[in-house]
């Protein structure tokens, strides 16, 4: 109640433009309100647009579902599926032929290919936010979106259904990404497709 009083007393001598209001809540930042951990984890992205920001957050969660996808692919043991090796080859090419290598130094059964696959990820398609040292900022961001969480608890799901050989063919990258805009877990019956 105090603000408002204040502010009726001293009332701007002109509104800006909602043009100038935006540009200027643009800059705003939520740094004051966190911890000094996230504070500082958020810092360099406190200089970037909030659309550029926001753009590349959706392009991480894109980005991140992909990799899911091809996760379990890439962590079995058998030969990966042609439909993973050609949406690899086209999204990603050079990845197949690194990850074959590195692959050789894995413990059989515990391949490391999907955290490859993000570091790849990370630094093709992310290379400004990297280097401008924004890329942790924009990782935070996606943690916090719907989608990340309902992506992550689809690949247990289907990974689970993958293992126990329920699922014997691999679907394309569109469908399984499709799937997860439908997938819901039910608090009675464990996770479900819906």
């Amino acid at each position: 109640m105090k603000y408002v009083k204040r502010c009726k007393r001293k009332e701007p001598s002109s509104y800006p433009s909602f043009e100038e209001w935006q540009r200027s809540a643009l800059k705003c930042s939520e740094l004051p309100v966190v911890t000094p951990q996230i504070r500082k984890l958020l810092r360099p992205s406190s200089h970037i647009a909030t659309k550029r920001l926001s753009q590349a957050v959706e392009r991480y969660l894109e980005w991140y579902v992909f990799a899911c996808w091809a996760r379990t692919a890439l962590e079995d043991d058998r030969e990966i599926p042609e439909v993973v090796q050609e949406e690899l080859k086209e999204r990603c090419p050079g990845f197949l032929e690194y990850d074959s290598v590195a692959r050789k130094t894995d413990a059989v059964g515990y391949y490391k290919s999907w955290s490859r696959l993000l570091s790849w990820i990370k630094r093709r398609f992310f290379r400004d936010a990297v280097r401008g040292q924004w890329f942790e900022a924009i990782i935070h961001y996606a943690e916090m979106h719907p989608r990340k969480g309902r992506t992550f608890d689809y690949w247990v799901h289907w990974d689970d259904k993958w293992a126990k050989g329920d699922v014997t063919v691999y679907p394309c990258f569109e469908d399984w990404s499709r799937a997860i805009d439908h997938f819901v877990i039910s608090e009675h019956e464990g996770l479900n497709d819906a």
